[in-house]
């Protein structure tokens, strides 16, 4: 049975590979007309390319707290209000379902306006 934190990362990885598939199906017109949306593709998949390292591993690892210290400090950096309530709730709960032996390594604090977005979701887990 995986554990909450490989549910979590199994289905960020799902939502955002789906979410990014569309665009890149599109014309080189489409693209130049829609750059932003090819940036915000690229922070998605910026993001999740470090989770197969760890995705098999039911606890956390060093690869996860690197992730939440660095990966989703930069997309939420970058991305800001373009995040969608699901991402920030699948981040969110990511970050709140570290163990205590790892918490004093966790250096990124989320701002407020990313948290109060992830409370905006009101869905849970697919998996």
């Amino acid at each position: 049975m995986p554990s909450r934190k490989q549910k979590i990362l199994a289905e960020l990885m799902h939502v955002l590979i789906c979410r990014v598939r569309g665009p890149q199906s599109r014309s080189g017109l489409f693209r130049l007309r829609h750059g932003r949306l090819f940036h915000q593709c690229f922070e998605h998949l910026n993001l999740i390319h470090r989770i197969p390292h760890s995705i098999l591993t039911a606890e956390y690892t060093e690869n996860d707290i690197s992730f939440i210290n660095w990966g989703i400090a930069q997309y939420v950096h970058r991305l800001g209000a373009d995040i969608s309530p699901l991402i920030a709730w699948l981040l969110a709960e990511f970050m709140a379902g570290v163990p205590a032996e790892w918490r004093g390594e966790v250096t990124y604090e989320p701002p407020a306006e990313f948290l109060a977005l992830a409370a905006q979701y009101d869905g849970g887990l697919l998996y």
